[in-house]
């Protein structure tokens, strides 16, 4: 319960002002307009966008999120901007991973094996029509 109300505090500090939500109870949210919304495309348009994974590197914001659409239930899409006012406009690469299922990307730098990790569901190497974790690697961000 601790660790769930540091969670709490720590992702709603920035929307609080003034009282402490821990022991006055509010939670204060303001809402404004999307930073990215689905992808007009044509030959297969897209309804939703979820399951972001954020890296700042190189002086750019790095996206990696879910997006669904009509002709595929479940890809995962990356952009690159340097400012979030400019998320909407940049430009979009479906990465290609597999033929089947893939979703719910998680970047990050393993400083050990100074490797870029991408861990993500995919199909199951063992039972047809499941999912497993899967991950894929980079020395590079895009």
């Amino acid at each position: 319960m601790r660790l769930t109300r540091l969670l709490c505090l720590l992702l709603m500090a920035p929307a609080v002002r003034g009282a402490d939500p821990l022991s006055s109870g509010e939670f204060r949210w303001t809402v404004g307009a999307p930073l990215v919304s689905a992808a007009k495309r044509p030959n297969d348009p897209c309804y939703s966008v979820k399951d972001p994974s954020v890296v700042h590197f190189g002086g750019q914001w790095h996206l990696f999120c879910t997006i669904r659409s009509e002709k595929r239930t479940h890809q995962i899409e990356y952009m690159a901007f340097d400012d979030w006012k400019n998320a909407s406009t940049a430009p979009r690469q479906i990465l290609t991973i597999t033929n089947n299922y893939f979703c719910a990307p998680q970047v990050f730098f393993f400083e050990p094996q100074k490797k870029w990790y991408m861990i993500y569901q995919g199909p199951s190497p063992v039972e047809k029509d499941q999912i497993a974790p899967s991950f894929s690697t980079t020395d590079d961000m895009p």
